[in-house]
């Protein structure tokens, strides 16, 4: 029960907090994309892709070469989120 109130919760007061620091949009539309998702990691890219390129964190450049190089390196696309993660905080 603890666990769901801490999903619940975070999807509701991650949105109202968002536009308080930059590191909160961050954290909430990757929240929001993780969260809401059921499947491998390619069924997140739409949804990171609307979160990451349409807000201009990331240009779609940089979005399909880390995808790129994602899918480079053996293993999940975790890799993926850590490449975007580290471009929008740049």
């Amino acid at each position: 029960m603890v666990a769901l109130g801490l999903f619940g919760g975070l999807l509701i007061v991650l949105p109202l907090l968002a536009g308080m620091a930059a590191w909160l949009d961050i954290a909430d539309a990757f929240y929001r994309s993780g969260a809401l998702v059921f499947g491998g990691g390619h069924v997140v890219l739409p949804l990171l892709e609307a979160e990451v390129v349409q807000t201009g964190w990331v240009t779609s450049d940089a979005f399909l070469t880390g995808y790129g190089a994602a899918q480079a390196i053996p293993g999940p696309l975790f890799t993926f989120a850590a490449y975007l993660g580290r471009c929008c905080r740049a």
